[in-house]
């Protein structure tokens, strides 16, 4: 992606301070934001930020967006939650299908786009 982009794009990447092994790209800003990382660096600090640049498109490749911020690009890529509800059993598995579940209706009713892959 790095050598695709052009002058005319700006592209950030933003991580939370947890994140390891970033590569440097030449192309793309890479931005380490906020205290947490997780849930609570997605759906606090990235979500503050895609609130604040109301020109920017907020895009995410793992299944989850921040909640509540303008609509953009989210891939889907496991559907396991929701196709196989009895593999969770443990109250910890449980909450996560369950938050799983809530960002996957929310992305189908609210994103841009919705990208995903096929076998």
């Amino acid at each position: 992606l790095d050598k695709l982009i052009d002058d005319s794009i700006e592209i950030t990447l933003l991580i939370p301070p947890t994140a390891q092994n970033v590569p440097t790209y030449r192309n793309i800003k890479t931005v380490k934001l906020g205290t947490k990382g997780g849930i609570r660096w997605e759906q606090t600090t990235l979500r503050k930020y895609v609130k604040s640049h109301k020109d920017c498109m907020c895009v995410n490749l793992c299944n989850v967006t921040p909640l509540f911020v303008q609509p953009g690009i989210t891939a889907i890529l496991d559907i396991m939650y929701r196709v196989n509800p009895s593999h969770y059993t443990s109250l910890r598995n449980r909450v996560s299908r369950y938050w799983h579940m809530l960002q996957y209706s929310y992305i189908t009713k609210h994103e841009k786009k919705i990208i995903t892959i096929r076998q």
